[in-house]
């Protein structure tokens, strides 16, 4: 398979492999890159990026957790004296 790419290449082969407990399982294929459809590689790729904006949040979290002193907490006066 002179065009076929080496990764793919590589896949083939070790589903043929003559002994069957060294093959991939069903389970361990559908997880292989190469075997996705298109839009599982775009979903992939969209997750990829969430997962990489959601750490640079977090990042950024907790630098401003040192930069700003902590909170008070509010608390709610009764000024209403009952008109006396």
């Amino acid at each position: 398979m002179p065009e076929t790419p080496s990764a793919l290449e590589g896949l083939v082969r070790s589903m043929l492999h003559p002994d069957p407990k060294s093959r991939p399982t069903a389970t361990v294929l559908l997880q292989r890159r190469e075997l996705l459809s298109a839009e599982q590689m775009q979903l992939l790729l969209e997750k990829n990026k969430v997962r990489a904006a959601n750490m640079a949040l977090d990042v950024q979290m907790e630098r401003m957790k040192k930069i700003s002193p902590p909170r008070r907490k509010l608390i709610r006066h009764n000024t209403w004296n009952g008109g006396f």
